[in-house]
């Protein structure tokens, strides 16, 4: 798909480096943008979506992704085990 948008030039000139920072042209940085921003799982309320629609939408999606519980031991020890303190 080929879509035609205008940028204004200062806003040019940050996509530019930013896409060369990544070794891409522009073109392929939006492009890359582009899919990413579309393929978000959080999708934005319609206009006119009540409040309570959106909290149950919302809910809905933090319920798909996991809870991770655990215990991650990050004290000096164990960052340091087997250094030959």
């Amino acid at each position: 798909m080929n879509i035609n948008i205008i940028i204004p030039d200062q806003a040019e000139a940050l996509l530019r480096r930013k896409a060369a920072a990544y070794g891409q042209d522009l073109s392929e940085y939006l492009q890359h943008m582009a899919v990413e921003e579309a393929e978000e799982d959080f999708p934005a309320p319609p206009s006119g979506e009540s409040t309570e629609a959106f909290m149950l939408r919302l809910q809905a999606m933090v319920k798909r992704h996991a809870v991770r519980c655990g215990h991650v031991d990050d004290s000096r020890e164990s960052i340091y085990a087997g250094c030959g303190e």
